[in-house]
């Protein structure tokens, strides 16, 4: 992925300005081939968010998951470095 340094930096940002918040990440699938899936985990309740699990592949940074709390809906054309950017907006608005 070529965004990497900046879901690192976000990611950085999360827990920097959210001391709390929990956020762990783990590769769920890999063929050897550059085909790599992750797993997200985030407890963003610093942010007045509930918890969200997002899966996404390594080589583009698309979401192909997003749970939140129990509740699964698809954001197929949404990127990582999206997904957390609306979560950090969210957080300060809140």
């Amino acid at each position: 992925m070529n965004n990497l340094n900046m879901i690192t930096d976000l990611l950085s940002k999360i827990v920097t300005d959210y001391p709390t918040t929990f956020s762990r990440m783990k590769c769920i699938y890999s063929d050897g081939n550059q085909t790599s899936i992750f797993q997200h985990y985030i407890d963003a309740s610093a942010l007045n968010q509930r918890p969200t699990q997002l899966t996404f592949k390594l080589k583009d940074g698309k979401v192909s998951i997003c749970s939140i709390k129990g509740t699964s809906k698809n954001f197929n054309t949404e990127t990582l470095i999206d997904s957390l950017l609306d979560l950090i907006n969210e957080g300060e608005e809140a």
